[in-house]
């Protein structure tokens, strides 16, 4: 259900949808953080190709933009894949992970209870 709810959300909102498939594959599946990223990712991917084929039709694609986007992506896809591999880098990921979405709930109250952004 946690899946799922992550999916639908992923296609809905998008908003750190790639944070929560990992903390639901690595904290309620209990996969290995390499699998579960490698998951994480294609799941993201199938969510994005899927919203670019709507976008698409309806000719609203700054392919510009989605090019620079898309650049960025893959270099940080590809220097995250690399570290990935790294001795201790499940550890510094988890905590990292953690870290994340601690800040993102303060973030987000902080916004809700004052206005503040």
């Amino acid at each position: 259900m946690a899946l799922f709810g992550a999916g639908f959300w992923c296609g809905f909102i998008v908003l750190d949808c790639a944070t929560y498939f990992l903390l639901i594959l690595v904290l309620l599946v209990r996969m290995d953080m390499l699998q579960a990223n490698i998951y994480k990712t294609l799941f993201v991917g199938i969510g994005a190709f899927a919203a670019l084929a709507v976008f698409y039709e309806g000719h609203l694609v700054d392919w510009k933009a989605g090019g620079i986007l898309s650049a960025g992506s893959i270099a940080g896809g590809f220097i995250g894949a690399r570290m990935a591999q790294m001795a201790n880098a499940k550890i510094w990921v988890f905590r990292l992970l953690v870290t994340v979405i601690l800040l993102e709930v303060v973030h987000l109250g902080i916004k809700y209870l004052y206005g503040i952004v």
